[in-house]
Parts: C-alpha cells; structure tokens; sequence
C-alpha cells in the first residue's frame, strides 16, 4: 500500500526537513524526490512566493 510524505517550505526549509528525517533513520536522503518549484497558479497547496517541495513515497506492508 503507497503512501507519501509531502514536505512544503522554502528551499532550505524543505532540505532541513529532509536532513532531520535521515538524522531520525526515518528516510534516506537519495530517496526524496528532486525539488519542485510550486507555479503561482498554484496546485491544491497555497503556496509562498519561492517555496518548493519534495516528496517521499513508500510502499507500506500490509498485514
């Protein structure tokens, strides 16, 4: 079962996230995707002029 971890911030904040989450052994960096510049048309998400994300995506096992 896929799940995924959206981070949203300013570039270094969305890093920061990610470097944290590698320092708890929660996700390893490689396994982030590439930044993506969110457009000022915007997605679902409202986003800060200059704010990205990254997203994490997992497959859970299913008991």
């Amino acid at each position: 079962m896929p799940c995924a971890l959206p981070v949203i911030g300013t570039p270094e904040g969305v890093r920061g996230a990610i470097n944290y989450l590698h320092l708890l052994r929660y996700a390893e960096q490689r396994e982030w995707s590439q930044f993506v510049t969110i457009p000022p048309s915007g997605i679902l998400i409202t986003p800060e002029q200059g704010e990205v994300f990254s997203l994490l995506r997992r497959d859970r096992q299913v008991d």
